[in-house]
């Protein structure tokens, strides 16, 4: 049984008539190149070029922790708006709200060209903290070094609060692997769409799923009656349609370059076009 089944028959068709009402209108709100991991991937390129900076000119960034308030917009404004793009009245309710900068959790950041006297009166005109890291964007971590291991430690924390929530002994085997299929494979999807993954992180992934899958915990180790790379062979192979962290990232890696070959209007490739100054190459028919 999938954890989707578990939704009661209403939540599912409330949950399905609101995307397929929102999906006809959220491209004209939103734009077609605006997707959270084309933002991220463009936020990075910057902090990797702040590193590197050099020369007269000087970069900064600053990253912008908001949190709701309720007396900083015109509410009739928002409500009319969100009227004339078409949302339903109910729903127009549900979203509205107003943010605030929260000024402990703001943060900025200068390029390494950046002199620590122009550093101190910028911090002081802003008020806000300045940092060597700038930490999550968007749910992933900015990295200012080489990615690693200890980088992206975060991802095993989640998988091990997971794992230590279920009980290995209350599930049978099939309830087991369909819960490593859905919840643990599945948690560090997001960061691995844009994020190639150390060797040593991708192996601690499917060690996890490979343990948690045969009934093992922290005190009791159990007989692995099939390969790991069996198990993740297609069911019409003789395996159980796993899948491998390290083919997963790749595959997510093999679709951005993809893009940056086959789609060069998207923004964050000609981020990357021009900063890296590519040739342009004809990938169309010889």
């Amino acid at each position: 049984m999938r954890p989707i089944s578990l939704c009661n028959v209403s939540y599912k068709i409330v949950t399905k008539v609101v995307a397929t009402r929102l999906k006809s209108i959220m491209e004209d709100i939103v734009g077609p190149n605006r997707q959270t991991t084309y933002t991220i991937i463009i936020t990075q390129e910057v902090i990797h070029s702040m590193k590197y900076k050099s020369g007269k000119k000087g970069w900064m960034a600053i990253k912008i922790d908001l949190e709701k308030a309720y007396d900083r917009l015109n509410w009739d404004f928002i409500r009319e708006t969100l009227s004339n793009i078409g949302l339903l009245q109910k729903m127009i309710e549900l979203i509205c709200s107003n943010m605030k900068v929260s000024q402990e959790k703001t943060g900025v950041c200068f390029s390494r060209n950046v002199g620590w006297n122009i550093k101190n009166k910028i911090n002081s005109s802003l008020n806000f903290q300045r940092t060597d890291d700038l930490g999550k964007y968007l749910g992933v971590q900015l990295h200012h070094e080489r990615v690693s291991k200890q980088k992206l430690k975060i991802i095993m924390v989640h998988i091990n609060r997971r794992l230590n929530s279920l009980k290995t002994k209350s599930f049978s085997f099939t309830g087991r692997r369909t819960l490593s299929k859905s919840i643990l494979v599945a948690l560090p999807l997001y960061t691995m769409q844009t994020v190639f993954f150390p060797k040593q992180l991708y192996d601690d992934i499917d060690k996890s799923s490979r343990s948690f899958i045969w009934g093992e915990d922290g005190h009791n180790q159990h007989i692995h009656a099939l390969a790991w790379e069996t198990l993740c062979k297609p069911k019409d192979g003789g395996g159980l349609g796993l899948r491998e962290a390290h083919k997963v990232n790749l595959s997510f890696m093999m679709k951005n370059c993809w893009a940056l070959c086959s789609q060069p209007n998207k923004i964050w490739v000609q981020v990357l076009q021009s900063k890296y100054v590519w040739r342009r190459y004809d990938y169309g028919d010889p």
